[in-house]
């Protein structure tokens, strides 16, 4: 039997210790931890990767087998150890935090309607599941710590009142980065992939991260960051074409270099962005191979995955990790 065939079963034994995270900061701070904060432990392991393949088209490829992949690190080829293709959002298990931009001035529909949304959302999540939420305009709050009773994510959405002020995006998803430090990691014998959904004008006037640093950060924690674009801001649509125009977390590559995406909401169609972005969570593979035994401490290594097949697009939840000798 090939070894990725086992992967259900030595996956409980040896990923749930893959990242090493470090304590969540204090509620009121958005600064960056140390890069000690997501490094690869040296005596666990599994590296992992998850990845998502569409062809030109955007459309998702679900028929990949552990040969038409490809995974160098440093430029040497890494022999695929487990592979696990997910073709459910019920049997994808995350740990998903929620991130509100509240520094719009929405509509009392459009607030009721996104709320809506997120609530049929989160209820199609697997009881595995992990989410919590929070808020942003000038300062973060964090509504609600991770929680696999999605009751509490409900009603904390229905508290949320003050919307107004200036927009600390780029913050709000480093604290977001540094929330899964203590995320749970595995969950009724399943790994939980670990997922931003912000939802924004994608706007940002008074961040203090360099969108540099969060992007590396997400990178080494294996953090995917999504996106939903607000249709109540005129500025982004193109008057002529009624195309969305770039916004600063698509310039960024916030999403699209963190393996996430943008999700475009128009005429207020929550729920209809909603079903897409279960789609693309539950269009997804897991490709994972042993930690070389070679490696020393405290060493950053370039991570790069490939299709053999021609013409398909890739996107992977990171690009590097760091080994360290810290040990649970």
């Amino acid at each position: 039997m090939k070894p990725y065939k086992t992967f259900a079963i030595l996956i409980l034994l040896s990923y749930f210790s893959l990242v090493s995270f470090g304590q969540v900061l204090p509620s009121k701070s958005v600064t960056s931890n140390s890069e000690e904060d997501f490094l690869v432990k040296i005596g666990t392991d599994l590296v992992a990767l998850d990845v998502t393949v569409t062809d030109v088209k955007g459309n998702y490829i679900l028929d990949l087998k552990p040969e038409d992949f490809e995974i160098r690190e440093d430029g040497q080829l890494r022999q695929l150890d487990f592979f696990q293709p997910s073709t459910e959002l019920k049997n994808t298990s995350l740990s998903l935090v929620l991130a509100l931009d509240l520094s719009g001035s929405l509509s009392i529909e459009e607030a009721n309607l996104q709320k809506e949304a997120i609530k049929k959302f989160t209820k199609q999540l697997d009881q595995n599941s992990f989410c919590a939420l929070m808020g942003f305009n000038y300062k973060v709050d964090i509504f609600q710590d991770f929680t696999n009773d999605h009751k509490k994510i409900n009603n904390k959405l229905d508290k949320i009142k003050d919307y107004g002020g200036s927009t600390r995006i780029y913050d709000a998803l480093d604290r977001a980065v540094t929330m899964f430090k203590k995320a749970p990691l595995v969950r009724g014998g399943k790994r939980l992939r670990p997922v931003i959904l912000v939802i924004t004008d994608g706007f940002d006037s008074s961040s203090i991260i360099d969108k540099k640093e969060l992007i590396r950060r997400a990178n080494l924690s294996g953090v995917s960051i999504y996106s939903i674009t607000l249709p109540s801001f005129s500025p982004l649509l193109n008057q002529a074409s009624k195309e969305r125009l770039p916004t600063l977390l698509d310039v960024s590559g916030v999403t699209r270099l963190t393996g996430g995406r943008d999700f475009s909401v128009s005429s207020q169609n929550y729920q209809e962005v909603f079903e897409a972005i279960a789609k693309e969570f539950a269009s997804s593979y897991t490709l994972a191979y042993h930690l070389p035994k070679e490696h020393t401490f405290n060493t950053l290594h370039k991570l790069e995955v490939k299709v053999k097949r021609s013409g398909l697009m890739v996107r992977a939840n990171r690009d590097s990790y760091l080994v360290q000798n810290k040990q649970k």
